[in-house]
């Protein structure tokens, strides 16, 4: 078999399991931690702390991810601490190890999304595949997982469901070890990481980036947010991990539905209005959750719509990046602006118990739909290169 094909195959393979762990640990960790009737500050730290190691886990990834080989290393070697602290994170029940824990496992995690990205791109484009034709598996492992989750923790409790999530993360590296680049590939990834470095300052004299950094943390930053809140509010209004279980696997089905269709728009114009309506989806969620005394079942229902904006992110943030900054950039400009979206997150997760402690929920959810109608203005002031963003060629 074809060594393009057989990797396309084994990060299919990677992208199934890998998900299914996670979504048994990250989709439920808010709630776990709600669970533990720590005060609002506590909650805010352990909360604020998942993008704040991100931070740094993306800082680190922007110096040492440089070429395919030192890449699958990373890939691999980080997986397995993170599916180790995460098997083993049930059983730690002392506020500093829970911090801790929660620290080592979001250094690695954001970060090695963001690496996968490029990979799954990398891969793909050898294939002539979109890159979502990878990514919509993830999204279907999330979908049986989270269905399963609420079930298995309402039945075996978080530790138990979090060792499971724990061991198929680091099965999934297991799977990664079978992932070969021919010599060629290797010998160039090499090359060009040392004759042509980027330089930051020149990446940032580009204005269609500065704009592009709001767009990300506009969206996905707000998105994230949402999240964090949104879990915390479905544990207020007394919501059962099987209910919230059932409706996360619902929004996943949506984001694979949107992944499928997004395939067929592939130039920068689609791209950009995919931008659009993922904004518009956004929008319209934070302003129905910021409605107080609503039926809960308008909430959860309401929370598909998390599974159209992040959809449309997935299928066009990478493809619409290149276009603004070029191939040979578009690695650090990734993690950079990962890295400043992730600095937003961490504020407003560290801020926001306490907030809503003193305010009300319908505050934050109106503060944070303001932030992201904000993103429609840059996004319109986008102008592309004069390249083809579907010639990715990631390293």
């Amino acid at each position: 078999m074809n060594i393009d094909k057989r990797n396309y195959r084994l990060l299919i393979g990677v992208s199934l399991i890998r998900f299914f762990g996670d979504a048994l640990f990250y989709a439920f960790l808010t709630r776990y931690f709600a669970s533990l009737n720590f005060s609002s500050l506590q909650l805010g730290a352990l909360i604020g702390m998942m993008p704040a190691m991100a931070v740094l886990g993306n800082i680190v990834l922007s110096h040492f991810a440089t070429n395919l080989r030192k890449n699958r290393i990373i890939l691999i070697s980080w997986t397995l601490v993170e599916g180790t602290f995460i098997a083993l994170s049930g059983f730690v029940h002392s506020f500093l190890l829970i911090l801790l824990f929660d620290c080592i496992v979001c250094f690695c995690s954001n970060s090695y999304y963001n690496l996968l990205d490029t990979f799954i791109v990398y891969i793909t484009g050898k294939n002539n595949k979109a890159y979502s034709s990878v990514r919509v598996f993830g999204t279907m492992a999330y979908i049986v997982s989270t269905f399963l989750g609420g079930m298995l923790i309402a039945n075996i409790t978080y530790k138990f469901v979090f060792l499971i999530g724990g061991c198929c993360m680091a099965l999934s590296s297991l799977i990664f070890l079978c992932i070969k680049f021919d010599l060629n590939d290797l010998e160039e990834s090499e090359l060009d990481s040392k004759v042509t470095p980027v330089s930051t300052k020149l990446l940032f004299k580009n204005k269609n980036y500065i704009y592009y950094i709001f767009i990300i943390v506009l969206i996905l930053g707000v998105h994230v947010v949402s999240d964090s809140m949104y879990n915390l509010y479905t544990g207020y209004l007394n919501i059962s991990d099987r209910t919230f279980g059932y409706f996360t696997s619902a929004s996943m089905v949506v984001e694979a539905l949107t992944l499928v269709i997004a395939t067929r728009f592939r130039t920068f114009n689609a791209f950009k209005n995919m931008l659009y309506v993922g904004v518009f989806c956004l929008i319209l969620k934070l302003t129905i959750f910021a409605i107080p005394g609503l039926n809960n079942y308008v909430y959860l229902t309401t929370q598909l719509l998390r599974g159209v904006t992040f959809g449309l992110l997935l299928a066009s943030n990478l493809y619409f990046l290149t276009a603004i900054v070029g191939r040979k950039f578009v690695n650090k400009a990734f993690f950079i602006a990962i890295a400043i979206d992730e600095v937003f997150c961490a504020i407003c997760n560290g801020v926001g118990p306490t907030i809503i402690e003193f305010t009300s929920y319908t505050l934050v959810f109106s503060v944070l739909a303001g932030f992201a109608a904000l993103a429609l203005i840059f996004i319109r002031l986008v102008r592309p290169l004069n390249i083809n963003p579907l010639k990715l060629k990631v390293d």
